[in-house]
């Protein structure tokens, strides 16, 4: 509304300014008398104002929403032997890992991460066959040592390795790892992701 008002002050003083733009009136009537000079500067004045105002009258507040609200995927894998992909995706604060199978490829969510809280989802693999996912959970340590604790949680935080059946079901924390195993060897054979199931 600001900027309205500015606009319109502005073409108020082009129309004080009588000597530049009663020349330019006369020039838009043809040289005509007074009368229709000042006519001209008139519909000139209202047709300036009305293509300045509509646009500025149109706008409306806008939210940065719409321009932060579409996920953001990373770490795209495909099974060797299936026509199946998963990748890890951003959206709205959530980190989930999604699959998807051919023909359509319509994306499933196979974990429940359903918190904002910080926690990183990196190292994505996926078996030869597409039935299991691998991925780490939590930052990669600093130098010394240290897990980043986004949600300050008091009991530390923790990097783990889990995994996922992309038929469906929930994602489980394989117990013992400390993710300083590489994600691929949990998902590289069939038989391995079979004993990262069990």
């Amino acid at each position: 509304m600001r900027s309205f008002f500015f606009f319109s002050r502005v073409i108020l003083r082009s129309v004080a300014t009588k000597d530049r733009f009663r020349a330019k009136a006369v020039e838009f009537a043809g040289g005509e008398s007074r009368s229709s000079a000042r006519y001209a500067r008139i519909r000139m004045t209202t047709g300036l104002v009305a293509a300045l105002v509509t646009p500025l009258g149109a706008q409306t507040a806008t939210s940065i929403a719409p321009y932060i609200a579409p996920a953001f995927p990373s770490d795209l894998v495909s099974a060797k032997r299936a026509d199946r992909i998963a990748w890890l995706a951003y959206d709205h604060g959530q980190r989930n890992a999604y699959a998807a199978v051919a023909p359509d490829f319509k994306p499933v969510r196979l974990t429940s991460f359903l918190n904002d809280d910080g926690v990183v989802l990196t190292d994505l693999s996926i078996s030869d066959d597409g039935a299991t996912i691998a991925f780490v959970r939590g930052s990669a340590p600093n130098r010394e040592g240290w897990i980043a604790n986004p949600s300050s949680d008091v009991a530390g935080a923790d990097r783990t390795i889990w995994a996922a059946r992309t038929s469906g079901g929930a994602a489980w924390r394989n117990a013992g790892d400390d993710a300083t195993r590489s994600t691929s060897s949990l998902t590289r054979k069939p038989s391995s992701a079979k004993s990262v199931a069990s």
